[in-house]
C-alpha cells in the first residue's frame, strides 16, 4: 500500500492548500465561520475554506493565515452528529475533526459539498495509481536525522529537530522527539517538497554545513553535523521536489482523464486506428439505418440526429477547468457524420426525385440542407481552418430554389409561380363570375369587401412561411418576387374587367366595384405588413431580402393604385351615365330662360357620393368626389363647345339655333352654372389647408377668363383649359383637341 501523506499539515504547505482552487472538481469553493472543538472540547470561532483537495481554517477570512489543512483524500467517513449541526469528519489515520455549524441547514450544505469534493479527489488518487511510485512501505521514511533549525522568532535560536524526509508522500516532517515504533510523535511542523521554491547550501564554503530552503513566504534553515550531511540533505529534499514535480504532472493527467467527457474517454479507449473507427461507423450507421435514398422524412431525421450528435460533441472536446480541449476527437467524428449526411442528402437529389418531387418535398429538401449547412458551418469553426470539410450540398440550392420556384415554368409546372399563377387566376375569374353576389360588408364601419385579399395572401404567406423556414435569403426573394409578379398579373386581369364591364355589368354593380376599391386597402396594408416582417423578425436573412424587395412592393403598390384608380373612374361614369339626360338640357330653350339643370347635376353627385360614404373609405369617397367633379365639368364644357358651334350641315346650325355669347345673359347663366358647381362640390374635395386648387374647379376659372376677356386672353384661357383637361376622362384627349382647333373659329 502507497504511504499515505498525513492528514494534517502546519507548516510549509502546498501549493494545493495556499494557491487558488484549480476548478477541476467542479464543486463550489464553500467558506464560512465554522465553530472547532479543540483538544480539550472547547468551541473555538475559526474561518474554513476549501482550496482543491485541502480543507482550512484560519483566525480570520483574510485566509492570510492558515492555522491548519486537512487532506480530504485522506477523509474515512463524513457526517452530521446531531441534531445540532455537528459536522464531525474522521481521517483514515484516526485524526477526528468536529466542526459547528449556525444551524442544521447550513451544515447540510457543508455536508455535501465537503463529500462531493471528497469524493472526487478520491477517485482522482484511483486515477493517479499511486502503487508505481518507488517509496518506502506504510509510513517508513526515506531519510531521517537530527538536525538543528533555526527559530523564526526573536531571539533566532538554534533547536534541535528530528527531520524526516518521506519521499511518497513528497513531505519533509521536523519533530521535538523521535518518533518510536507503534507511537508516532505528533510533527513540529510538515512542508510540502510541492510548494518549495529552491533548496539549496547557505554558502558555497567547503566547510558550510547549513542549507536552506523556501517554502512559500517563508524560508527555512538547517544545520547538520558535516558539510556532506548538508549536501545529503539537499540532495534528498531535492529528489522529493523533483518526485513532487512528477507527481504534480501526473495528478494533472489524471485529472484531464478523469473530467473527460464520456466520447473523449471513449476514444481514447481504443488502442488502434482502426478500432475507433469501426467503433464510431457503427454508431453512425445506427442512425442512418431507416435511410432509403427515397423517403427526405427519414433523411431529415437522421441528419438531425447526426447535427444533435455533433453540437453535443462541441461541448464534450471544449476546453474546461483541468480538461484540455480535444479538437482531434470532435475533428474525426465531424468527418464521418458529414460524408455520410451528404452521401444519404445527394441520394435523395437523384433524377428521379427531381423529376416527381412535390413542391413541399423540395422545401423540405432545401431546409434540410439549409439547416444542416448551418450546423456545419457552426461546428467547423472551432477547427482550424485546413480541418474544415468542404460543404458540397450547399450547391444543389440553388437549383432546388429553381424547382421550388418554377423557373423556368414550362419546366417546373409545380413551382411557385404556376401555381400562385393558377391560384390567383381562378379566384380572380371566380370574382368576376360571381360579382356583386359575394360582396361581403364589415358591420363596424359598414365598408364593403370581397375575399379575395385573405384568399391571395394566405397562399403568399403559405410559400413565404416554406422559403423562410430553409433560411436561403436568395430564396425568400425569389418566392416573395414570384408572389408579387403573380398577384400584378391578377390586378391587371381585374383592372382591365372593370373598364370593359364595370359600368355596363348589373352583375357586377356599384357595390362590387367599392368591394374592389377598398381590397386594394387590404393589398397594400398586406404589403406594409410584409416590410415590417422582414424588419422585425430577426432572422439573418432579411435584411438582404428587405433590401431587395423593396423596389417589387412598389411596383405592386403602383399597380394596386391603378387598379383602385379603374375603380373610381367606373364608379363616377356611372354617376355621369345617369346624368346624360340632364346635362343634354343644358343650354336649350328652358336653360335660356332661366332653368339651369345644373343644381340637379350637382345634388345627384353628392347623393351617389353620400351613398358611397357608407360602402368606401374617405381616401376614395374624395378621390371618387373629384373624379366625378372633373368628368362633370368636362362634360359640361363640352356640351358648351357643341352649342356654340354645331356643325355647318345640322339642323341647329341650319336654322341659327345654336348658343351666342354676345346674346343677352347667355355669358352670366354660363357663369351662374359654373358657380353652382364650384360651390356645390367645393365641400367634398378638400384642398389640404393651402394645397392647389382642385384641376376642374381651374378649368372652370380659365372658362370664365375666356368669356370677359379680349381675344389674346381668350386664345391663352382657352389652351389652359385644354392643357387641365384629365387624360383619364371620357374623350378627354379628344375633347382637349377639340378645344384646340375650336379657338381660330371661336376667335
Amino acid at each position: 500500500m502507497a504511504a499515505r501523506r498525513g492528514s494534517a499539515l502546519t507548516a510549509g504547505f502546498s501549493a494545493s492548500v495556499r494557491g487558488f482552487d484549480d476548478g477541476a472538481s467542479g464543486c463550489e469553493q464553500i467558506e464560512g465561520s465554522l465553530k472547532k472543538k479543540n483538544k480539550y472540547g472547547v468551541w473555538q470561532t475559526r474561518f474554513f475554506w476549501v482550496n482543491n483537495q485541502y480543507l482550512n481554517y484560519g483566525p480570520d477570512k483574510s485566509k492570510h493565515e492558515v492555522s491548519k489543512s486537512f487532506n480530504l483524500q485522506d477523509v474515512s467517513s463524513l457526517d452530521i452528529k446531531d441534531k445540532y449541526g455537528v459536522l464531525q469528519l474522521t481521517f483514515i489515520d484516526g485524526t477526528e475533526l468536529s466542526v459547528k455549524a449556525s444551524n442544521v441547514g447550513e451544515a447540510n450544505h457543508w455536508c455535501t459539498q465537503l463529500r462531493q469534493r471528497v469524493e472526487y479527489y478520491q477517485r482522482l488518487e484511483k486515477e493517479m495509481d499511486l502503487n508505481h511510485v518507488e517509496d518506502n512501505d506504510e509510513d517508513e521514511a526515506d531519510f531521517t536525522g537530527w538536525l538543528k533549525k533555526k527559530s523564526p522568532g526573536i531571539g533566532e535560536n538554534w533547536q534541535e529537530r528530528w527531520v524526516e524526509v518521506h519521499l511518497g508522500r513528497g513531505t519533509l516532517s521536523y519533530y521535538k522527539h523521535k518518533s518510536n515504533p507503534g507511537q508516532p510523535a505528533d510533527p513540529q511542523g510538515v512542508v510540502h517538497l510541492s510548494g518549495l521554491g529552491w533548496c539549496r547550501m547557505f554558502n558555497k564554503s567547503d566547510v558550510c554545513d547549513e542549507f536552506e530552503f523556501i517554502s512559500g513566504d517563508r524560508a527555512f534553515r538547517f544545520k547538520a553535523d558535516a558539510h556532506a550531511k548538508a549536501e545529503k540533505w539537499v540532495k534528498v529534499i531535492r529528489t522529493g521536489m523533483k518526485r513532487s514535480e512528477a507527481r504534480g504532472e501526473e495528478e494533472h493527467r489524471a485529472k484531464e482523464a478523469l473530467n473527460a467527457s464520456q466520447p473523449v474517454r471513449e476514444y481514447d479507449s481504443y488502442a488502434t486506428e482502426e478500432g475507433r473507427l469501426d467503433a464510431a461507423t457503427e454508431a453512425v450507421d445506427m442512425l442512418f439505418m431507416s435511410c432509403d435514398g427515397q423517403d427526405i422524412a427519414c433523411v431529415t431525421q437522421a441528419v438531425g440526429f447526426a447535427a444533435e450528435e455533433l453540437t453535443a460533441l462541441v461541448e464534450d472536446t471544449k476546453a474546461e477547468t483541468a480538461r484540455p480541449a480535444r479538437l482531434d476527437v470532435l475533428s474525426f467524428h465531424l468527418s464521418l457524420y458529414h460524408e455520410r449526411c451528404e452521401s444519404e442528402i445527394m441520394r435523395v437529389v437523384g433524377t428521379h426525385f427531381r423529376d416527381t418531387a412535390s413542391n413541399n418535398d423540395i422545401y423540405q429538401l432545401i431546409e434540410v440542407i439549409q439547416r444542416y449547412s448551418a450546423m456545419l458551418t457552426e461546428i467547423s469553426s472551432h477547427l482550424a481552418e485546413e480541418a474544415r470539410p468542404p460543404n458540397a450540398v450547399i450547391k444543389m440550392v440553388g437549383a432546388l430554389s429553381d424547382q421550388f420556384v418554377g423557373l423556368p415554368e414550362e419546366q417546373y409546372p409545380n413551382g411557385v409561380v404556376s401555381v400562385l399563377k393558377g391560384i390567383f387566376a381562378r379566384t380572380a375569374e371566380h370574382q368576376m363570375r360571381v360579382g356583386g353576389t359575394e360582396v361581403r360588408q364589415n358591420f363596424e364601419d359598414g365598408e364593403v369587401f370581397t375575399t379575395i385579399v385573405s384568399d391571395v395572401w394566405s397562399h403568399i404567406s403559405t410559400q413565404r412561411g416554406l422559403a423562410r423556414k430553409t433560411g436561403s435569403a436568395a430564396l425568400r426573394y425569389r418566392v416573395i418576387e414570384a408572389s408579387l409578379g403573380a398577384l400584378r398579373q391578377m390586378i391587371q386581369k381585374l383592372k382591365r374587367d372593370n373598364k370593359e364591364r364595370g359600368a355596363t355589368d348589373q352583375n357586377l354593380g356599384a357595390a362590387y366595384i367599392c368591394a374592389t376599391i377598398n381590397n386594394v386597402n387590404g393589398h397594400m396594408q398586406q404589403l406594409e405588413d410584409l416590410m415590417a416582417t422582414l424588419e422585425d423578425d430577426g432572422h439573418a436573412a432579411s435584411g438582404e431580402v428587405r433590401s431587395k424587395i423593396g423596389p417589387l412592393v412598389e411596383a405592386t403598390q403602383e399597380a394596386l393604385t391603378d387598379y383602385a384608380g379603374s375603380g373610381v373612374s367606373v364608379l363616377s361614369s356611372i354617376i355621369i351615365a345617369d346624368l346624360r339626360e340632364t346635362f343634354d338640357k343644358f343650354f336649350d330653350a328652358d336653360w335660356a330662360s332661366g332653368n339651369s339643370p345644373a343644381e340637379v347635376v350637382t345634388a345627384t353627385i353628392d347623393d351617389y357620393l353620400s351613398e358611397y360614404e357608407a360602402s368606401l373609405t374617405d381616401y376614395w369617397v374624395s378621390k371618387l368626389a373629384l373624379d366625378a367633379t372633373a368628368r362633370a365639368v368636362v362634360t359640361y364644357i363640352k356640351r358648351l363647345e357643341a352649342n356654340l358651334h354645331p356643325m355647318k350641315k345640322s339642323k341647329a346650325f341650319l336654322m341659327g339655333r345654336y348658343l351666342k355669347l354676345k346674346s343677352t345673359g347667355v355669358v352670366e347663366r354660363i357663369k351662374a352654372d359654373m358657380d353652382e358647381f364650384e360651390t356645390k362640390l367645393s365641400r367634398r374635395l378638400s384642398r389640404g389647408g393651402g394645397g392647389p386648387r382642385p384641376g376642374p374647379f381651374r378649368m372652370l376659372d380659365d372658362i370664365k377668363v375666356m368669356l370677359d376677356g379680349d381675344t389674346d386672353v381668350m386664345l391663352a384661357t382657352i389652351l389652359a383649359a385644354a392643357a387641365t383637361i384629365p387624360g383619364n376622362a371620357p374623350e378627354g384627349m379628344g375633347l382637349r383637341q377639340g378645344l384646340e382647333a375650336a379657338v381660330e373659329r371661336w376667335v
